[in-house]
């Protein structure tokens, strides 16, 4: 068992180093990238907010992207106007800890 274990460390630590010089990268399956990107959207309370207060939001069901990507060029409001009734919506919502004006504004 313990030769085992040094071959089992041996191995650790050339696959660090592999990765650690770019040699190697970590796979991953297709099922885990999509959860991946379904957990961002899902954590994502900007775009809900998006999704759920603004009539010019018009993000096509079931398509992925950035709220940048779906609000119209000719759509205008002062920042601190939609930061506002964001950060309202997140605390009428249960988000404890709304984005920064500055975070939150910056997928748009």
């Amino acid at each position: 068992m313990n030769l085992e274990k040094s071959g089992i460390l041996n191995w650790i630590i050339e696959g660090f180093i592999k990765l650690y010089n770019g040699e190697s990268d970590f796979d991953s399956c297709d099922a885990v990238t999509a959860r991946t990107e379904d957990y961002r959207e899902e954590s994502d309370d900007f775009t809900a907010f998006l999704e759920e207060t603004c009539d010019r939001y018009k993000k096509p069901r079931g398509t992925k992207g950035a709220p940048k990507d779906y609000i119209p060029d000719d759509y205008k409001t002062p920042t601190h106007e939609l930061y506002e009734i964001y950060y309202f919506w997140s605390k009428a919502n249960g988000i404890r800890i709304p984005l920064t004006e500055r975070k939150s504004l910056r997928n748009c």
